[in-house]
């Protein structure tokens, strides 16, 4: 007798396997081997999953609930708070304008601090640091050693010659410079000195005897009443001169060819020829400050954005770029026809620029477009803009290299930028919304502090994290937060400032490690490759556990947001571990290995039974 005919069916039971281990994807396409959350992991041993490295708390630098800002150089510590600017805890300048928002840009040995305006002088490790000239100078010093000493209430570094120890300038000094000749009554003016005197001079001043050197010059000198190197200016600089009113089209900005050697109690400021106009017939003339004060100044614009690129500082404010004079932090007034001139240029797009870097060329940001500066010099400067998803604003802070690329946040996204194509990570941080972004890099890995948002578990809280983008692996990783407010890198260490103490991101050098690194990875949703319903019945572990440490492994069904613990894992070797886990069928289902201490995960098997599409 012939049986009826039926439709083959069957239950499985399948293994899969899994070897390598992807990095972060917040997203709902988060696919097998990636992780929709984790925490304290680590790409450096990509494929395989491991918990990062120690970070290290880093000794003998000052630091105190107040401090907001931190950088670091040439084995030096730069701090800020709202009372001063410290040098491995010496008081360098008293109350910065904007003690928050404290900026330095490391040019050449020197170091600009903004929005101070203010240079300090890193080229040199101090060595000991005094308040005023020490009796017992450090004995035995070796060529190039520096000390600081106050001269006159400022420090100044005293570098040892191999003979004696040298005055090298002020440790910080003015960008700016002005000396203002204020107004008097008329019937003082000659005994006062206020006034000055505009004539020919040589073009190279005169000796202390008052024997000329060099050509006579024409139309070419102001005799000021103020010793002029003293008050900061130098040979070259861009002088402003404002508020003459017997020749008024003599007010205006010059080149400073050189500073006469001083005559009496004044100086001799020595111009271009012609650069002046004198009363017809007459030599000189003489203006005083009757009817108003006058001034000579060096300026700097005030600028919101601010990098160094090939011996320049550029910045920009608004819509407005600015480019300092060549190898000359000081001049931003030069415009002399020279290769060497400051360059300045008012744009016309739409947005104000946000951010800024140096990167292969000055790049200006704003918010839906990139501004890059191409030439070699200012009369060949040239700018393409280019539209593509911009720093957002007030996320200057987020713009970083790493890895030959660049890394900033966007409106959207964070965007990963290659020098000619984009890549954005939205996928990477699905609905966190980032902000508040601090990054820093060591070249291969980028570290960036974010504010994600509410937090979804402490009403009122916000969620805060920092994320490594490992450049090697092009995989994004999620640590946790220590409340870090300001990053820096020296000699191959990130250092983050956070709420009382200085920690390595990356832990080297001379630090104190932290103990027990707790962390958690949580995968995506697996279906594994079926839409049928499924259940799980054993999870194969190859992994280490370090000594003193120990893992959980947790199941979720279902989105459910229950948690049930499968098996919690003690310290071991290197091994296999065999998890059975009671059935339960369902339409997916996401794992999470939460450890405590040092573990590794190699591979990572699931044995289970694929049913029906029947719920």
């Amino acid at each position: 007798m012939s049986k009826l005919p039926a439709l083959p069916y069957g239950d499985s039971i399948g293994k899969t396997a899994q070897v390598r281990f992807g990095g972060l994807r917040h997203h709902i396409n988060c696919t097998d081997g990636e992780f929709f959350d984790m925490e304290n992991l680590t790409a450096e041993n990509y494929p395989v999953l491991s918990v990062r490295e120690r970070r290290g708390k880093k000794m003998g630098v000052s630091i105190t609930q107040e401090t907001t800002q931190i950088y670091a150089d040439n084995g030096m510590f730069l701090t800020v708070d709202q009372n001063g600017v410290y040098c491995d805890g010496n008081l360098v300048v008293a109350k910065p304008k904007d003690y928050k928002n404290t900026i330095f840009i490391r040019f050449g040995d020197r170091v600009v601090m903004m929005p101070d305006k203010k240079i300090v002088n890193m080229k040199y490790k101090i060595k000991g640091w005094y308040e005023s000239w020490p009796e017992q100078p450090p004995e035995n010093p070796e060529l190039y050693d520096a000390i600081a000493a106050k001269l006159f209430g400022k420090y100044h570094v005293y570098v040892w010659d191999g003979n004696e120890w040298a005055d090298n300038g002020a440790f910080v000094s003015g960008i700016e410079a002005k000396v203002t000749i204020p107004k008097v009554e008329e019937t003082e003016t000659e005994a006062s000195g206020a006034h000055i005197t505009i004539k020919s001079a040589p073009e190279n001043g005169w000796m202390e005897d008052g024997t000329a050197i060099g050509e006579m010059g024409v139309n070419n000198a102001i005799w000021v009443p103020f010793a002029a190197e003293e008050a900061g200016f130098k040979k070259g600089d861009a002088v402003t001169i404002q508020g003459l009113t017997k020749i008024k089209s003599n007010n205006k900005t010059a080149i400073l060819k050189s500073i006469a050697p001083e005559i009496g109690l004044g100086s001799y400021l020595i111009f271009s020829d012609y650069c002046f106009s004198l009363p017809e017939n007459e030599t000189s003339y003489t203006e005083t400050t009757a009817k108003g004060e006058i001034t000579f100044s060096r300026t700097m614009p005030e600028m919101d954005v601010i990098f160094e690129h090939e011996n320049r500082l550029w910045g920009a404010k608004g819509k407005e770029i600015f480019a300092s004079k060549l190898g000359d932090p000081y001049n931003w007034n030069c415009f002399d026809g020279l290769s060497t001139d400051s360059y300045y240029l008012q744009t016309q797009d739409k947005g104000e620029i946000t951010a800024g870097i140096s990167f292969g060329y000055p790049r200006f940001f704003r918010e839906d477009s990139m501004t890059t500066v191409y030439g070699s010099m200012p009369s060949a400067f040239q700018t393409q803009v280019t539209l593509l998803p911009g720093v957002k604003a007030r996320e200057n802070k987020s713009l970083a290299q790493v890895g030959g690329m660049l890394l900033w946040i966007s409106r959207d996204a964070p965007i990963l930028y290659d020098g000619s194509d984009i890549y954005v990570q939205d996928q990477v941080f699905g609905n966190w919304n980032i902000s508040e972004a601090i990054s820093q890099s060591d070249g291969k890995r980028c570290w960036m502090k974010a504010d994600l948002g509410p937090h979804p578990d402490a009403d009122g809280e916000r969620l805060r994290a920092i994320f490594c983008y490992d450049s090697n692996k092009g995989v994004w990783t999620k640590e946790s937060d220590p409340g870090v407010k300001s990053m820096t890198y020296m000699d191959g260490t990130v250092y983050a400032l956070c709420r009382t103490e200085l920690l390595t991101m990356n832990c080297t050098g001379d630090v104190e490690e932290e103990q027990q690194v707790c962390s958690y990875a949580e995968f995506g949703d697996f279906t594994d490759g079926s839409p049928n319903r499924k259940a799980v019945s054993k999870i194969q572990l190859r992994l280490e556990v370090g000594e003193g440490a120990y893992l959980a492994v947790k199941i979720q069904y279902d989105s459910s947001g229950d948690w049930l613990t499968v098996k919690t894992i003690a310290a071991g070797k290197k091994r296999s571990v065999y998890l059975p886990v009671l059935p339960h069928r369902c339409d997916h289902y996401r794992l999470r290995l939460e450890g405590v201490g040092d573990w590794t995960l190699y591979s990572m098997a699931r044995e289970l039974y694929v049913g029906s599409a029947m719920h």
